[in-house]
């Protein structure tokens, strides 16, 4: 008789005859039959198969690899790629699963060995190429300060490079439009939610009485292609708040910096309003995001009032919209200014990792600075590129003005050359400069190529002169006046001339002199007193910087006469 139950082995066979009405019953010699084991692929036995759920796959993705082995088989199996056991499972009713989630990005060659049991050798199946691509990441983008930054001032950029899981490596380029401002080494970096749902928004409803309550749509593909991001359609009304369920974090805040994130992007621009208040419903601060038609994330940052209560919670509201989708994902509470990385939760507080890169410049001119944070990916991850919600802006700065003579003292009518010299931090400042005296203007000049400006003059007076540069400032910088000099100008002697209108001339005879005072700057003024010897023959009151003296009581003789000025504000005598 054909049999195939025998198991694999030495078996002693023998014939048992159980005899009839001629014969007694009687039992056969015994022979050894042998039985090998099976092997697995041949002799009509299935093989060793091995099968993947996800392929390709992304690199963190949870793939289910499976393998079958004969039927009536036992023992285990060993999931391995190329070399490398990835794990064990015992076959049961023929089939044993493994699932993995750390294969790296690349081309795995993955077999399944089979141990072999009593019955059956020990086999390996065909391989399979298991394709892992590398996971997306997401990176957004933030400044500290985000407000209040002047030309010279330091802001810290930070990207997040969001992966959901593990870290990234690799570096960030941070960008301002066109322009390299420097790299960052991407770091490890945690975050820890206070909020449950935050991916899970679908217990949306209107917070305004009568006001329909958006439409919530099935979820869809959030900005790391997590299939968990909400779409919220927004009735068009005037007048009606919608928000969603009102998220409660727990703990004691009172006093904390905190920082209220989430991801959203709408059909068309809107205007969400995020509250944020303690448990009482006391204390509400509020802020703005404007969405646009790509994701962002935005990062609003609260200080909890120092007598707030127990706990806190967060609402979204989109105000007086007309009708539009609006998509959210990932909103998170933390206990910081800035949030972290993102935290991929349903239904409980959760922390989750990614990457971090910063860079710290004070380089910024003053404007609008779109800046970006370019990430570099890695071997496992996709490079992307994130972005500041807004541009940043930075305000004017301070110059230092400072104000120098080239002469100082100075003699009255001497040529002075005034020169202002203007720096500021990064750059040099441009346009013009104010001389003043005190607070009359004397001058003017423009700023060159090192921050100089000069004027001269030769109009001052004698006297002390405190002298200052006033600058109207630029777009990097704000106005600014230098601290005064004093410019000290002396008294010069002036010239006196005298002609007579005759020479010789007889006694009694009338003599006319005429004198003429001159300086180097302004027509000397005041009075010249003509002395002959001991006798005074009069005064002359210059006009013009000159007069006339005539007299007919010189006696014979030779004559020296003395014409002495007396000077004025500008001249010695």
């Amino acid at each position: 008789m054909p049999v195939a139950t025998l198991t694999a082995g030495t078996h002693s066979i023998t014939a048992v005859y159980s005899g009839d009405s001629d014969f007694t019953g009687a039992t056969s010699a015994p022979i050894s039959q042998v039985v090998n084991k099976a092997t697995p692929g041949v002799g009509g036995f299935a093989p060793i198969t091995i099968a993947s759920s996800l392929n390709p796959s992304i690199y963190q993705n949870a793939v289910t690899l499976t393998a079958t082995a004969p039927a009536g088989s036992t023992g285990t199996i060993t999931f391995m790629d190329a070399t490398t056991a990835l794990g064990a499972s015992p076959l049961v009713a023929g089939s044993a699963t493994f699932s993995v989630s750390t294969l790296t990005a690349g081309t795995h060659p993955i077999t399944a060995v089979y141990s072999g049991d009593s019955n059956f050798n020990g086999a390996t199946s065909t391989g399979i190429s298991q394709v892992v691509n590398k996971a997306p990441t997401v990176e957004s983008v933030f400044a500290t300060p985000s407000t209040g930054v002047t030309v010279g001032s330091s802001v810290t950029f930070t990207t997040l490079v969001n992966t959901g899981a593990l870290l990234p490596t690799g570096t960030v380029t941070f960008m301002d439009g066109a322009t390299t401002l420097g790299t960052g080494t991407v770091s490890s970096a945690t975050a820890t939610n206070l909020l449950p749902y935050s991916s899970d928004f679908t217990q949306w409803a209107s917070d305004s009485a009568g006001v329909a309550a958006p439409t919530v749509a099935a979820a869809t593909v959030g900005p790391d292609g997590a299939n968990s991001a909400t779409t919220l359609t927004f009735p068009a009304t005037t007048g009606g708040n919608h928000s969603g369920l009102k998220l409660t974090g727990t703990g004691t805040f009172a006093g904390q910096q905190m920082a209220v994130s989430f991801w959203a992007l709408s059909s068309s621009s809107t205007v969400l309003t995020v509250n944020l208040e303690d448990g009482s419903g006391a204390n509400t601060q509020t802020a703005i995001a404007n969405t646009a038609a790509t994701w962002q994330r935005f990062v609003l940052p609260f200080t909890m009032a120092a007598g707030a209560n127990p706990n806190a919670i967060v609402s979204i509201q989109a105000v007086d919209e007309a009708a539009g989708t609006v998509s959210i994902y990932g909103a998170q509470l933390e206990q910081a200014a800035t949030a972290g990385v993102y935290v991929m939760t349903n239904g409980a507080t959760a922390a989750g990792q990614g990457g971090i890169a910063t860079f710290t410049t004070s380089s910024l001119l003053g404007g609008s600075h779109p800046v970006t944070g370019v990430y570099s990916g890695d071997s496992n991850y996709l490079g992307n590129t994130g972005a500041l919600n807004s541009p940043l802006t930075i305000g004017q700065g301070t110059a230092a003005a400072v104000v120098a003579s080239s002469l100082n003292p100075s003699n009255y009518g001497q040529s002075v050359t005034f020169t202002a010299t203007l720096t500021g931090p990064n750059t040099i400042p441009t346009g013009t400069v104010t001389f003043l005296d005190g607070a009359t203007v004397i001058g003017t000049g423009t700023l060159d190529a090192t921050g100089k400006a000069t004027m001269a003059t030769s109009a001052l007076v004698v006297g002390n002169h405190p002298i200052t540069a006033q600058y109207g400032g630029d777009s990097n910088f704000g106005a600014v006046t230098s601290a005064p000099i004093t410019q000290t100008v002396d008294a010069v002697a002036a010239t006196v001339t005298v002609t007579s209108s005759i020479n010789p001339s007889s006694f009694g005879q009338s003599v006319t002199f005429t004198v003429t005072v001159t300086g180097t700057g302004a027509t000397p003024t005041g009075t010249v007193v003509v002395t002959d010897g001991a006798t005074a023959l009069g005064t002359i009151t210059l006009n013009a910087g000159s007069g006339v003296l005539t007299t007919a009581t010189l006696t014979g003789g030779s004559h020296t006469l003395l014409f002495t000025y007396s000077g004025d504000s500008n001249y010695t005598h």
